[in-house]
């Protein structure tokens, strides 16, 4: 066989699997990447799922120390005097979860078990709970 004519066949073999793996490497690509993007999109849902079972369970269990406050006969009374009393007659009893508890009248006067006085009538959480009477409300957090 002529000399050339091997190098001709080697040069196109050569360049034919160079070009093969390139093409292969293209596909596996796009393919690796559907699949990791697959895979991470699960994953992240996954998580999220997490993420919200977990803030669901804190909401209410703080939905349920609440109650204590929300359901006590003093409360009932609407008098505001007793209450604001009450409040801070229990705030060594206060769940380590919240910074403080508060009662608004129905003027939007907030008081709390530590003292602070201010009104709130402005806030989203007032207009929830005052004017369209939502039971259960929860803010952007802070």
């Amino acid at each position: 066989m002529n000399k050339k004519l091997i190098v001709k066949i080697g040069v196109i073999a050569a360049l034919s699997i160079v070009v093969l793996n390139m093409i292969q490497l293209l596909f596996l690509s796009k393919y690796l990447k559907s699949a990791f993007e697959k895979i991470n999109s699960e994953r992240y849902a996954e998580v999220a799922k997490g993420n919200s079972e977990e803030i669901t369970s804190e909401l209410l269990i703080y939905h349920a120390h609440l109650d204590a406050y929300t359901k006590a006969d003093v409360v009932k009374t609407k008098n505001t005097e007793k209450i604001v009393e009450w409040l801070k007659s229990v705030k060594s009893q206060r769940y380590t979860g919240f910074d403080y508890i508060a009662y608004v009248d129905e003027k939007g006067e907030f008081y709390s078990d530590q003292g602070a006085r201010t009104n709130v009538k402005d806030r989203d959480y007032y207009a929830a709970m005052i004017r369209e009477n939502k039971e259960f409300f929860v803010d952007h957090p802070v």
